[in-house]
């Protein structure tokens, strides 16, 4: 709930992160148990320890098991490309990545580029969180228009 709230992205913003994690550690937590934090960093504004868990394992075995032909793992925007590229090389996918910009300051975004292909290819899209669900179901439609198979 918190996880983009590590930063100043405009003045007179408080570091919300910083505030709960010292709301947990006065209530009495002694360890933080996270998966996946989708900024890293978040980890240095606790006092106590801090444990970071990854679904990437388990996520990878899932989708070696599946055997699926040819498939594209598909980052939904450029930030993402690298935990996409680590997923695409541990399931021996292709990479894709979708180039996004921001549009005005409500968190809406439009599609710029598809860089990659996913052309006759199962698409497996890879992000660290989803909101609202608008990203995510925008790549999916990117992907599809572009000839993916299945998302």
């Amino acid at each position: 709930a918190y996880g983009r709230t590590d930063k100043k992205d405009q003045p007179r913003v408080p570091i919300t992160a910083r505030l709960l994690a010292d709301m947990i550690t006065v209530a009495g937590a002694d360890r933080v148990l996270t998966i996946d934090l989708h900024a890293g960093q978040i980890q240095g504004f606790f006092n106590i320890p801090v444990d970071e868990m990854s679904a990437f394992p388990i996520l990878s075995n899932y989708f070696n098991e599946k055997r699926l032909r040819n498939p594209v793992v598909v980052s939904p925007d450029l930030g993402n490309t690298k935990r996409a590229r680590n997923f695409a090389e541990a399931i021996d996918a292709s990479l894709a990545v979708i180039e996004k910009r921001r549009v005005g300051n409500d968190d809406k975004s439009e599609v710029l580029n598809l860089i990659g292909s996913v052309q006759g290819s199962p698409a497996i899209l890879v992000d660290d969180e989803i909101d609202t669900g608008g990203s995510i179901v925008q790549a999916a439609r990117v992907c599809i228009e572009n000839g993916a198979t299945e998302v």
